[in-house]
């Protein structure tokens, strides 16, 4: 593969970044990314932690609307 990235719908995609999370495209970027120098463990984590509170905001929205001093 060398140091070219993989085509996201080709099978290196599969193998070399996929394979890394199947459950988690997101996951899997992040470790392959981390892989090849471009993103550490804190970034990873940072990334973890803006997932999360993305997640809670589109899926409890009304608290966040309803109770203004949530954030």
């Amino acid at each position: 593969m060398g140091n070219a990235e993989p085509s996201e719908d080709g099978p290196e995609y599969q193998e070399h970044v996929v394979s890394l999370c199947p459950k988690d495209r997101l996951h899997a970027s992040c470790l392959w990314f981390r892989k090849m120098g471009a993103i550490d463990d804190g970034d990873i984590n940072t990334i973890r932690e803006i997932r999360k509170h993305r997640n809670d905001i589109a899926h409890e929205l009304p608290k966040y609307i309803a109770t203004p001093n949530m954030l």
